[in-house]
């Protein structure tokens, strides 16, 4: 069956983001003068029964809602998908101008139905989601949510800096992770047990690093930096909803080919399942699992934006809200910039 090729798209005289119709996920997110985009990537997904005969993709920022990584062997005989079905889905459009979009769509398999509204600031660079979930079946479920941007070529190479304000965390090695070394970021530990800079990574050390959000920062936040085209993307949210970030790195061939910049409300990339198995509801400190009520809601808000930034820059080390926009505070100097914006968080 043949999905069809349709985006929706936003835009103002600084930027333009698009997201697809099929899925809901943010595939490019731009300048109008450069047309560089942070948000190419496409992977295929694993093979599932659930697909039948077509060929999907994970694709640019997508949504990981209702659980985060594999399911479990019974989820999967009864067509689970790895990080739910909700990016393989039709969304349907509410309402929509050139700034705004209202979009919905349910999945059957995960009892969830999600509703999300996009706002473009009209004179920034920058656009807020805002998204609602609820539990639509008849019985109190599991329930995680993970953003996962990601960024590839040619906005990724082996020297975009990523920075966050991540504190504590651990690789996430599938195994019992109550038992794994606590590392903080910015290093990891790789599948050698060697300590590695993930900010930056010099060598290949390809997998998952989780880490709690900062515990004394009332938000979250993620950029990534393209030393190649100047150019910062950055990711915004309230801790209280997001306070993992989850960090994916694949190295092929010595280089660097995909960097999921997630956040989201759990660290445990496992089926819940191995969850309940293994007591791990918490790790350090923070919950690992949501659960939603029959008809129950939960909400949450992002906000990301996109700006050049000329010259030497080495990286970000705060963002923090500002009366007129955002305020972003340069690694290593004394240099600030504001990125203006009316959007906020609330």
């Amino acid at each position: 069956m043949n999905k069809p090729d349709f985006k929706w798209r936003l835009s103002n005289q600084y930027c333009s983001v698009e997201i697809e119709r099929h899925g809901g996920n943010f595939t490019s997110f731009t300048l109008n003068d450069s047309g560089i985009n942070p948000l190419s990537f496409r992977m295929q997904r694993p093979a599932s029964p659930a697909y039948e005969n077509e060929s999907e993709f994970f694709t640019g920022h997508f949504l990981c809602a209702g659980r985060w990584g594999d399911p479990s062997s019974g989820e999967q005989a009864k067509s689970i998908l790895k990080h739910g079905d909700i990016s393989t889905i039709e969304w349907k459009l509410i309402s929509e101008t050139k700034s705004f979009l209202s979009m919905t769509c349910t999945s059957h398999r995960e009892s969830i139905s999600v509703k999300r509204e996009i706002t473009l600031d009209s004179n920034s660079t920058c656009f807020l989601v805002e998204e609602t979930f609820t539990n639509i079946g008849n019985l109190s479920r599991l329930f995680n949510l993970v953003q996962h941007p990601t960024i590839a070529m040619p906005f990724l190479n082996n020297s975009t800096i990523v920075d966050c304000n991540a504190s504590d965390g651990f690789r996430n090695l599938g195994d019992n992770l109550s038992k794994t070394s606590t590392i903080c970021w910015p290093h990891g530990l790789n599948e050698n047990g060697q300590k590695v800079n993930i900010s930056i990574p010099q060598h290949a050390c390809s997998g998952v690093y989780s880490f709690t959000v900062d515990k004394h920062s009332k938000l979250g936040w993620i950029t990534a930096y393209s030393q190649d085209h100047n150019l910062l993307l950055a990711y915004i949210w309230q801790r209280k909803n997001f306070p993992w970030i989850n960090m994916w790195i694949h190295f092929e061939n010595n280089m660097i080919k995909y960097r999921g910049l997630e956040f989201g409300t759990t660290c445990i990339h496992q089926p819940y399942k191995e969850i309940f198995e293994n007591n791990l509801w918490k790790i350090l400190e923070e919950n690992t699992c949501l659960l939603l009520d029959a008809g129950e809601k939960t909400n949450s808000q992002y906000i990301a934006f996109i700006i050049p930034i000329a010259g030497v820059f080495k990286g970000v080390k705060e963002i923090s809200l500002h009366k007129d926009g955002f305020e972003i505070e340069e690694n290593l100097t004394s240099n600030k910039f504001l990125l203006q914006s009316t959007l906020n968080l609330t």
